[in-house]
């Protein structure tokens, strides 16, 4: 990795840093959350990151490889199957187990006796039972990313092979990085909007139909878009919609041909040499 590389790296972490921190001041300035809650949840995400990053990371490379490999091995492709039952099993688990603990467990508790006379001059009558938010098990359907994640490697290499290269950098100049951080952005926004006009959709839809019970946005709402956001992440659209880009702007060798098929990439290299 080149300088320029690592000073636009600790650019960027820099102002993500800058964004996270005004993101918690403003939750903090707008009493929507305390200062332990946003410490618990800066915590939280860190303790995330550096889990998928460190831990699960080499793991998610080793299953690119192997997804690889099984384009045309009968023998890994079975395990593949296997591993998409067994983890599409597991969230459709949790998630029932969450829908049964939202629907059975409740608990009584006590508040001050002065808490329980100001509650009691209110115009509806308190309850003393403690009764998880329906949005918990709305939150449940973030069970189903993993598989999302799986489906859109196994779509990569299996269906859109083209979309299976990564972006190799054969230009240095500071135009060519500066016009690549911003056809990412781009293509960043392009994908992520997929899954964000179906949510769109289906608020309007709701908008129009009333109140929508909650077990049907979750199956019709809720798990569509995560396992959406789960597909775009993995299957290789973003990568291939900023090669692209930046070929059509005059880098033909950053649109490499996939490694099934290299017929044309001589006829890539001469252009690029013009």
């Amino acid at each position: 990795m080149g300088p320029k590389q690592i000073g636009i790296l600790a650019f960027s972490a820099i102002v993500l840093l800058g964004a996270h921190i005004v993101m918690e001041l403003s939750r903090m300035y707008l009493g929507m959350h305390a200062a332990n809650q946003v410490i618990l949840g800066a915590s939280m995400g860190t303790w995330t990151a550096g889990v998928g990053v460190f831990v699960l990371l080499p793991y998610f490379e080793a299953y690119n490889v192997h997804l690889r490999d099984a384009i045309d091995t009968d023998s890994l492709k079975s395990g593949s199957k296997i591993l998409m039952i067994v983890m599409t099993s597991l969230a459709i688990g949790t998630i029932i187990m969450v829908a049964i603990m939202d629907s059975t467990i409740f608990q009584q508790y006590e508040i001050p006796s002065e808490y329980a006379a100001n509650l009691a001059t209110c115009r509806h009558q308190a309850s003393f039972k403690y009764k998880a938010s329906p949005f918990v098990l709305l939150l449940a359907s973030y069970a189903m990313y993993p598989v999302g994640i799986l489906f859109g490697l196994q779509f990569r290499w299996s269906t859109m092979r083209g979309w299976s290269l990564p972006l190799v950098d054969h230009y240095t100049s500071n135009k060519y990085y500066a016009t690549k951080w911003a056809i990412k952005l781009v293509a960043g926004i392009f994908t992520l909007m997929i899954p964000f006009t179906y949510a769109i959709l289906f608020g309007l839809i709701g908008l129009a139909a009333g109140r929508i019970p909650i077990p049907a946005a979750l199956i019709f709402q809720w798990i569509p878009i995560v396992l959406l956001n789960g597909f775009i992440v993995s299957c290789g659209l973003h990568t291939f919609l900023t090669r692209y880009l930046l070929y059509k702007l005059g880098y033909p060798l950053t649109f490499g041909l996939n490694f099934l098929n290299k017929a044309n990439m001589d006829s890539l290299i001469d252009e690029g040499k013009d």
